[in-house]
């Protein structure tokens, strides 16, 4: 069995000492509450290959920062900036609005 961690962000120390204690459960096979968190057991999605994430990157892109931008001036996005702004959770993605 191969047991890794990768892909946290920020400062790192909050989230290298998690992870830590969530790979040395995993590795002893203990049943606790680190490995029953659910970012013990988590598989990312794969993104689309190309030329598909590169399309699907220009529209979404934009459409987030449209949105994002449009609600920090408390303002309404537009109709279609929303709609693809939003596309990638509706398919699974943990991004976006």
């Amino acid at each position: 069995n191969l047991h890794f961690a990768a892909g946290y962000s920020g400062s790192g120390v909050g989230a290298s000492v998690l992870c830590g204690r969530i790979l040395a459960s995993q590795v002893l096979g203990r049943g606790d509450e680190y490995t029953s968190l659910p970012l013990a057991h988590y598989l990312p999605h794969k993104f689309p290959v190309q030329p598909f994430l590169g399309i699907g990157a220009r529209i979404v892109l934009p459409a987030i920062v449209r949105t994002e931008d449009a609600w920090e001036q408390a303002r309404e996005p537009g109709r279609i900036a929303a709609f693809f702004a939003g596309m990638s959770r509706r398919i699974g993605y943990n991004l976006g609005p």
